[in-house]
């Protein structure tokens, strides 16, 4: 996924693609371990909301680097 920050592409998958030029901030992916569980799960709507639990938690511990980057 590329999202815009200031007007510049900046990728926040986990891992970029191998041609990748740009800015990449991991920061903002899921985590390895959470990918995993997803994608062993049967990926229904009660395994998407749970996963989306799980990754807001994840965002919720990394706040303080994510304020460095966006500011509200």
């Amino acid at each position: 996924m590329v999202a815009l920050i200031r007007g510049e592409g900046i990728l926040i998958s986990l891992y970029p693609p191998q041609n990748w030029k740009g800015k990449h901030l991991p920061l903002f992916a899921s985590t390895p371990e959470l990918l995993k569980w997803w994608k062993a799960s049967v990926q229904d709507t009660e395994a998407e909301k749970e996963y989306e639990r799980w990754f807001l938690l994840v965002l919720q511990e990394r706040q303080q680097l994510i304020k460095l980057w966006v500011p509200y």
